[in-house]
């Protein structure tokens, strides 16, 4: 979320004469709000390991959000400054002109969010489905990659990708059922009760 709203965001807050700092911090928080918020993965990898309802997660996300999203809001008004860039009026036109242009994109995030609250698919299902969606927008819709050439190597990209994340992830659960087999936490809460007062 960072990423993808740094590479979009930020040249428009600088441009419009926010100092640097204020941008960054802005751009910044406002991906927080995408870790708890459905379908984020950290949400559903938590609620299968939990053995928590995906749909109860989802709820619990909601206000934190929610709260989230007024404070950044309210600093990233306070944090604009005085803009010399001369402003363009609001325009309702437009407004509803730029929404029918990002339809496909905007219902995106609904894809998962229906499937899962429905029970209709899995975690795993609703990603299918969703990379599908997606697949399907960009190649018939959009017509911004060619299914014979440029898929496969969207593919092989995303698969250098999920197999890097997969080896970060295979390390770390080695390292937790290390730690978890060997006792150190319990340990080391044995050494700090002893040791600080």
């Amino acid at each position: 979320s960072i990423l993808t709203l740094g590479g979009l965001v930020m040249p428009l807050l600088l441009a419009q004469g926010m100092a640097r700092r204020h941008a960054l911090g802005l751009v910044t928080s406002a991906g927080l709000p995408g870790v708890i918020l459905m379908p984020a993965l950290p949400l559903l990898l938590y609620a299968i390991v939990a053995g928590l309802s995906i749909e109860d997660m989802f709820r619990a996300g909601l206000l934190p959000a929610l709260l989230m999203l007024v404070l950044v809001s309210i600093w990233g008004v306070r944090a604009q400054g005085k803009s010399t860039v001369p402003r363009a009026a609001f325009s309702w036109a437009r407004a509803r002109a730029a929404l029918a242009a990002a339809k496909w994109e905007l219902t995106m995030p609904f894809v998962p969010i229906v499937l899962l609250a429905t029970s209709v698919a899995t975690p795993v299902e609703a990603a299918a489905f969703t990379a599908a969606y997606a697949a399907f927008v960009v190649t018939v819709i959009h017509r911004d990659l060619r299914i014979a050439t440029d898929l496969p190597r969207v593919a092989t990209e995303c698969a250098l990708m999920i197999g890097g994340i997969l080896l970060v992830l295979g390390v770390a659960m080695g390292l937790t059922n290390y730690l978890v087999d060997a006792e150190i936490p319990v340990h080391v809460v044995d050494w700090v009760m002893a040791h600080i007062g």
